[in-house]
């Protein structure tokens, strides 16, 4: 047998929209009002590089349980957010919900369509130019999610921040609109304003911490918002203690993370607990599904009651959290708001890098080819060598182990999901075409052996229909 260059499945042309079938309809979820979606649904424009997540709900209408069988997408800068094995059964008048994240890539409109069994959702994205904004010191942000952070002030007294808003294109670019929210917050910029190519603009924020409490607000630039927050504080709470169940975290997995204060608290209190990821690979810029899956997000309230040591998060007793698909570090830090802490409320655990993990592994027969499917993830970027041995039907190995190594084309596939910038983690769908002769019904099954820099994964026989 001889192999042909690896082949990675692409997605289509975008299909005609039909509407969504009798059992299963569909609808966004924007806090807690759903908008039925029949055969199409448009995203707000973004900026270059960025992602939004839109909340999808599937809800069986019909009288008896129905199974989700099919969750695909195809297009181009669309992603499904969703950990859950299918199929997945949703009994009578009960709803599952999942995400799809548009991601930015250059300048432009994007499509794609969304399929939940047989109903067909056609999804259109635009990006567009927009400015780059930076904050000075005492200010911090804004992060991966947008946040913009002006720290903890004593009460009454204030933090400003110099925000500066660039132009990084060869055209002037006007940008509108420049609005400000938030009463503990206050500015004299202009509404919009015109910058031209290469240059910027600065204008000043002043945080007024009036009482001993936390502060948020948002700042628009164009079609980017950035959350802003702040806290007036008093008396600091001990530092708690974080755990996750585990004596270790690995990719593609969730967790419940748990804080326990070492003494009761003497109020109540409330706060947030905030998650950033670094990666370990320098080629990857981050995995923006390293999130509190609860919310969709790297930011969770958290309350502590008096005399309480346990902290409950959305009223629970523990924080879940998705690892994503990468090896790196993720680290939680709290602010417990006007009151803070007393010791360090930061904890860091690392994701391991990891042999590549499989999903997914199917083999069919082609009229005069053998085809086999694999869809997985690799945390470590660096997956390429591999080998293949067939047996016939009854176990014996046909013909010698084939080697080879793809090394390139999964560097080359990584780097091209996002203009050189990874954001939406390691996980990949490959095809493999085995040109052979003679009768291929004799061919029962196969084995496949794929290495990354963090050992080798197996995959014993794969049968063939």
């Amino acid at each position: 047998m001889k192999t042909r260059a690896i082949a990675f499945l692409f997605a289509a042309l975008c299909m005609a929209p039909v509407a969504a079938n009798a059992q299963i309809t569909l609808a966004t979820l924007v806090g807690t009002v759903q908008t039925p979606v029949t055969t199409f649904y448009n995203y707000p424009a973004i900026a270059p590089n960025a992602t939004l997540d839109v909340t999808f709900v599937a809800t069986n209408t019909s009288t008896t349980p129905t199974a989700i069988t099919k969750l695909a997408l195809s297009g181009i800068g669309f992603l499904i957010v969703n950990t859950s094995t299918l199929p997945i059964v949703i009994e009578p008048g009960k709803s599952i919900t999942f995400f799809v994240r548009f991601t930015g890539g250059p300048v432009g409109t994007y499509q794609a369509n969304l399929q939940v069994n047989s109903a067909i959702i056609g999804l259109q994205g635009s990006v567009v130019q927009a400015a780059t904004l930076s904050v000075a010191s005492p200010c911090t942000g804004p992060d991966a999610s947008g946040a913009i952070s002006f720290g903890r002030v004593p009460q009454t007294q204030t933090a400003t921040c110099t925000f500066t808003v660039a132009n990084p294109y060869t055209q002037a670019l006007l940008v509108a609109p420049i609005t400000l929210t938030g009463s503990a917050f206050k500015t004299v910029q202009a509404s919009s304003a015109s910058i031209p190519a290469g240059q910027s603009l600065t204008f000043t924020v002043i945080f007024t911490a009036t009482a001993a409490t936390a502060y948020s607000g948002s700042l628009t630039v164009g079609v980017q918002t950035f959350s802003l927050s702040g806290t007036g504080f008093l008396n600091p709470l001990p530092a708690p203690t974080l755990s996750f169940g585990a004596t270790s975290l690995q990719s593609g997995k969730q967790y419940g993370l748990t804080a326990i204060l070492p003494s009761p608290a003497s109020t109540t209190v409330n706060g947030t607990i905030v998650m950033s990821f670094t990666p370990a690979s320098s080629a990857v810029k981050d995995d923006t599904a390293v999130q509190f899956f609860a919310a969709s997000s790297r930011v969770l309230p958290f309350t502590v009651a008096q005399e309480s040591t346990a902290l409950l998060f959305n009223g629970q007793s523990s924080a879940g959290f998705a690892t994503g698909t990468t090896a790196g570090t993720i680290t939680f830090k709290l602010d417990a708001g006007a009151v803070g802490f007393s010791g360090n409320a930061v904890a860091t655990w690392t994701i391991d890098a990891a042999p590549v993990s499989l999903t997914a592994a199917t083999a069919n027969r082609g009229s005069t080819s053998l085809i086999l499917s694999i869809t997985g993830l690799d945390n470590t970027y660096s997956m390429g060598p591999m080998t293949f041995t067939f047996f016939d039907r009854n176990g014996k190995q046909l013909g010698s182990t084939i080697s080879a190594d793809f090394t390139p084309d999964f560097q080359a596939f990584y780097r091209g999901q996002n203009g050189g910038v990874i954001a939406t983690g390691s996980a990949f769908q490959l095809i493999l075409s085995f040109p052979a002769t003679g009768d291929l019904t004799t061919v029962g099954s196969m084995n496949v052996q794929i290495t990354n820099v963090a050992g080798v994964t197996s995959a014993s026989s794969i049968g063939f229909p």
